[in-house]
């Protein structure tokens, strides 16, 4: 199975993308990277176009049973799902030992909801994933794997391409009714979460299946700096909602077979594997780390361009170290103690 590094880069753009859009108001003129809400769609194309390359031929040919890809996405996905509650837990229990509110009571419960990244219920702390707010896509991520183990991988391509044009005829329901695709991390919005975020995987695995056909390729310091521009503009008014649909049914994916072919130099390598390395912690890990660095921000009286700046720096530290010294070690582990569970019975274990 090939391995797509210039993808895996521009998923570490998208995710620096996302600290920036969480800290917009402090950028110049109060406006940073207001769109790069479109990097959820961004990533689940990204999901859907590398689960597709990676599990749909093994599945169908029976080299990993049901359990297994289950199992794989749980180790995956998990340890840093976790890690970023334990972040969000300490804060929010300062918070409430310092002003009652929430109580721990309530904090406890939504902090083992999260957790177990399943979304809570608007009684708790208003939103489904307060402890750490970026979990509401790896949500719907763990929905869209389930939705493709039990039904999509069994799709031919012609059916995942149809699939692909109804997503968008989706988006653009979503884009009339709302002006903007960013739907979903709010308490009752599930269904229009659904509804944004599992067309953007189809279109993933549907040019997973077309990818022998296209023949462009640019290299990996373009497509970062084509992906990064399109989250800079702010002033959209009415047009924000089609800016986000052409962006999603059309731009991203040509940027996405653009850059398939990564022949580069060492540099821009190191660039890339730098970037895919950071991606996931990063966007796991950096919402608790933006609130502790206002707090001190504001104690301090920083400007806000230095608690951008700052919030970005720490939060792409610690993400390398979560990454390295954490997330890497967790997953090694969990891998080789699932290797060596016994097997009762081998053709059971298999079909599980």
């Amino acid at each position: 199975m090939k391995h797509y590094l210039g993808l895996d880069g521009l998923r570490g753009v998208a995710a620096v993308a996302v600290v920036l859009f969480h800290r917009r108001w402090l950028g110049p003129g109060g406006h940073f990277f207001d769109q790069a809400h479109l990097a959820v769609n961004f990533f689940f194309i990204l999901s859907g176009f590398v689960i597709d390359h990676a599990y749909a031929e093994r599945l169908k040919q029976g080299g990993i049973s049901l359990g297994r890809f289950v199992t794989s996405r749980i180790v995956r996905l998990y340890p840093l799902i976790i890690l970023g509650t334990a972040l969000g837990f300490t804060y929010w229990a300062g918070e409430s030992l310092r002003t009652g509110h929430p109580t721990m009571g309530t904090l406890f419960l939504a902090t083992l909801l999260s957790a177990l990244c399943l979304p809570a219920p608007s009684s708790l702390m208003g939103e489904m994933f307060a402890i750490d707010r970026p979990l509401w896509s790896l949500f719907y991520e763990i929905v869209a794997n389930l939705i493709f183990v039990l039904i999509l991988f069994r799709l031919p391509s012609k059916a995942v391409a149809m699939l692909a044009a109804i997503g968008v005829a989706a988006s653009l329901i979503l884009a009339l009714r709302f002006n903007v695709l960013n739907v979903g991390y709010k308490n009752g919005d599930i269904g229009w979460g659904m509804l944004n975020v599992l067309p953007s995987f189809v279109m993933g695995m549907a040019l997973n299946r077309m990818r022998g056909m296209w023949n462009f390729s640019m290299p990996f310091w373009l497509s970062s700096v084509l992906l990064a521009a399109t989250f800079l503009p702010h002033s959209l008014g009415a047009w924000q909602g089609v800016y986000g649909l052409v962006m999603v049914t059309t731009f991203y994916p040509a940027l996405i077979l653009s850059s398939l072919d990564f022949e580069e130099g060492a540099r821009s390598a190191a660039a890339a594997r730098f970037s895919a390395f950071i991606s996931y912690p990063l966007y796991a890990l950096h919402y608790p780390l933006l609130f502790w660095v206002s707090k001190v921000a504001d104690k301090f009286d920083l400007p806000g361009k230095v608690e951008l700046l700052a919030g970005l720096l720490i939060s792409v530290a610690v993400a390398w170290i979560a990454g390295k010294y954490y997330d890497e070690p967790v997953r090694e582990f969990l891998s080789k103690a699932l290797r060596k569970r016994p097997k009762l019975n081998p053709t059971v274990s298999e079909a599980s």
